[in-house]
């Protein structure tokens, strides 16, 4: 089926990133009583391929099941287009309830199901200090519910082994994978709140104006003193701009500079200079030797290793986890069509690559993320002196004073 199909079929039942919502009552500002209004409403939805999250997920997900597949040496399964992709192969309907869908990002052969997501790198980053959200877990469950009953084309009903989710790293290019295993009882928990949503509210059309607590997945403790005054407000709203700015420069830079190494191999080119004196080069670097404590301890079992442990000084580092995205304003049309650019140019196959045109794009980039590092160090500056400002109005000291 094509996408529009496949928006119809989504439409007439609960997929996997709806059940979260189901579950939790409100996910991502989407809650039940959106959902169930959305579902009900009798007009098929469309959905526009002009926004970031669409264009990155759609970039990012072909890119990022590729190297969970050499990098692991398991064989992996993806849509290799959409037809594939809205197709039976990666669509699964459970066939007792059919109102329980899932499509699947990949599926290895092992009996693991492969989910992508492609967050800012803000998110990566608090997902490698935090662990897996909820919504993530919840997601995964439901996946295996439905392929653990239909199967898929890789391994047959009650093969499924669980959920490897791959979060494609925007700042390195790189994957970080966490395994979720089959869990029955969690899945049936998702699956029973699902069905009570479905046949209690969207067959019966019945609002959910209630929403029961539901039960916690994971939870951790906080050690965060909650602050609220204007001058942290507007810093954290600066840092979102400055961090914002350079996490757009940096991830339009990325999908260049992939398209630029596949072109200089395509025409078995390692070094490569234009005229305005910018120099590509890929070359094989020999691998950098290291030291094998393994193996030294191993032949030397008697050595007490610890003795020479030395332990470092404390310090302190400084992370920011909740700051939300910040809304661009469309008449940017110079950054716009930057992007869009650069998300083109990542849509080209091999031998419809213009290298002239991506090195050309490369180079525009790079100049507008020397930009954005600027811009963000006099953003910093700012930052700086309303965090000062912000302490003072909360504890009577400035930054630094003893």
């Amino acid at each position: 089926m094509d996408e529009q199909k496949w928006l119809k079929w989504r439409k007439e039942g609960i997929g996997a990133s709806e059940a979260p919502v189901i579950y939790l009552g409100q996910v991502f500002g989407t809650t039940k009583m959106k959902l169930y209004v959305k579902k009900l409403d009798t007009k098929i939805e469309t959905r526009t391929n002009d926004n970031p999250d669409f264009r990155r997920g759609h970039t990012y997900e072909p890119l990022a099941a590729r190297r969970f597949g050499e990098k692991t040496g398991i064989v992996t399964h993806y849509p290799v287009d959409d037809a594939e992709r809205y197709g039976a192969r990666y669509c699964l309907t459970d066939p007792d309830k059919p109102h329980r869908r899932v499509s699947l990002d990949a599926i290895c052969d092992d009996g693991w199901l492969l989910e992508i997501k492609s967050p800012r790198q803000m998110s990566c980053d608090q997902i490698k200090a935090e662990g897996l959200r909820d919504y993530y877990i919840i997601q995964s469950a439901y996946q295996m519910a439905v392929a653990q009953k239909t199967g898929t084309f890789a391994w047959g009903p009650g093969q499924c082994k669980g959920v490897r989710l791959c979060i494609w790293e925007p700042e390195s290019a790189e994957i970080i994978t966490f395994e979720i295993p089959w869990d029955e009882s969690l899945s049936e928990l998702i699956c029973e709140s699902v069905d009570d949503f479905w046949n209690n509210h969207i067959v019966s059309k019945l609002p959910p104006f209630t929403t029961p607590a539901p039960q916690p997945i994971s939870r951790k403790g906080g050690k965060y003193k909650q602050v609220d005054s204007d001058a942290w407000k507007v810093a954290s709203q600066q840092y979102a701009v400055a961090k914002d700015s350079l996490d757009a420069a940096t991830a339009r830079l990325e999908i260049v500079k992939e398209q630029i190494i596949d072109a200089m191999e395509d025409a078995k080119l390692e070094r490569i200079q234009l005229p305005s004196g910018i120099k590509f080069m890929r070359s094989e670097q020999q691998g950098r030797k290291g030291f094998d404590m393994d193996l030294l301890k191993h032949e030397h079992p008697y050595i007490d290793f610890d003795r020479y442990n030395k332990q470092g000084n404390p310090f302190k580092t400084f992370r920011v986890y909740g700051v939300r995205k910040v809304e661009r304003d469309a008449s940017d049309e110079e950054e716009n069509r930057t992007l869009g650019l650069a998300v083109e140019l990542a849509h080209f196959t091999k031998d419809k690559i213009d290298p002239e045109l991506v090195f050309e794009a490369f180079e525009d980039l790079r100049s507008r993320t020397e930009m954005y590092t600027r811009a963000l160090e006099n953003e910093a500056e700012t930052l700086k002196e309303q965090l000062k400002q912000a302490a003072s109005s909360c504890t009577g000291k400035m930054f630094g004073d003893k």
